[in-house]
């Protein structure tokens, strides 16, 4: 947790539930969508902790009861009580070595893990032999820190490696969160991903799903360093059009870039995927999530807003709406709610009222 979340923090819990998104991107310099981001980040630690996540409404933050008990926890230190230990420490530094775009100092490692310089330097022959078995190499600088050489595709294939090593013995410490895998919104990547596999008719079996999941996570977080795959290979493949749409998507919503070999060396991975033959996910969910991002992209070229950053909120409505309602008629009732709700500006309303569900 950096010192601007836990200022952040600070604020939320004096201005309670009047404290707008808006303000807090004004006060630290910063775009609303790092604000938003933050607020991810906060509340990952309050679920960490048991306890209710913020709700943003008309771009108000509101905290819940047991917020300041939080607060002060935070402010005491007792969400880094726990001790990494050698084996931990050695996952999520070489993570960090790997994930990082250019050099990186002892230092920036011991601080981020809560240990001493000389405790990294005690680990690091380890740290560089273990890097080392995965076709990749630390190199060293006197004055600029350490590098990994290697190509993009064996990076890659080490961060999910040792995210799947780390879930699968159960290590208390997640090495996703050394390697800015909440850098894409996991909802919207979650969404965007079954989305496309109703409308490709392409069901992923569970355990692909998280694996894919993941693999999305960790390219998001490399483009945006501006890594990407050297050589997606020569053939689209069956899977091209699948790869494509999902990546197409994500880069709208997630704001990064991406290749075509990007999309070939996905299609690639998804080839060697698991599909199931039916598909157990909420068929009427995913229909109104894709009508719904239909109609933010119409709403930003009409009213020259950009709201594909608000995505997940307008969409977790038309949901509620949906579902609350109980009515065929899904845009009616939605309108309705939206009305009520959000005071929405003449075109907002109108449009809505006309699109077509």
């Amino acid at each position: 947790m950096n010192k601007r979340i836990l200022s952040e923090m600070r604020i939320l819990a004096k201005g309670r539930n009047e404290v707008s998104v808006g303000y807090l991107a004004e006060t630290f310099s910063v775009s609303e969508r790092t604000i938003r981001n933050d607020l991810n980040e906060i509340d990952g630690i309050l679920k960490e902790h048991g306890r209710q996540p913020l709700t943003v409404l008309n771009g108000i933050v509101k905290t819940a009861k047991d917020y300041d008990q939080v607060l002060d926890q935070a402010e005491y230190g007792d969400f880094y009580q726990y001790k990494l230990s050698k084996e931990e420490r050695k996952l999520a530094a070489a993570a960090m070595l790997v994930n990082a775009p250019g050099y990186i100092t002892l230092s920036a490692i011991a601080d981020t893990l809560y240990v001493s310089r000389a405790t990294i330097i005690h680990d690091l022959p380890e740290i560089k032999a273990y890097i080392s078995e995965h076709a990749l190499e630390v190199y060293s600088h006197p004055n600029r820190g350490l590098i990994v050489n290697g190509t993009e595709k064996d990076k890659r294939a080490f961060l999910l490696n040792i995210m799947t090593l780390a879930r699968k013995e159960k290590i208390p410490v997640d090495p996703g969160k050394f390697i800015s895998l909440k850098a894409g919104n996991q909802i919207t990547i979650s969404k965007i991903l079954r989305e496309q596999e109703n409308s490709h008719r392409m069901h992923l079996t569970d355990a692909s799903f998280k694996e894919v999941l993941c693999y999305l996570g960790v390219l998001i977080s490399r483009n945006r360093q501006s890594a990407y795959i050297e050589d997606g290979g020569h053939e689209k493949g069956d899977y091209y059009l699948f790869a494509q749409d999902i990546l197409r998507y994500l880069t709208q919503y997630c704001d990064f870039t991406t290749t075509e070999e990007e999309i070939r060396y996905f299609s690639r991975l998804l080839s060697k995927a698991r599909f199931s033959s039916s598909n157990s996910g909420d068929h009427n969910a995913i229909r109104i999530q894709m009508k719904t991002r239909q109609i933010i992209l119409s709403l930003s070229e009409e009213l020259g807003i950009q709201l594909n950053t608000d995505y997940e909120i307008i969409g977790t409505h038309f949901l509620y709406a949906a579902y609350k309602y109980r009515s065929p008629n899904v845009v009616k009732t939605t309108l309705a709610y939206f009305r009520c709700h959000f005071y929405a500006s003449d075109a907002y309303f109108w449009h809505l009222k006309y699109a077509e569900l």
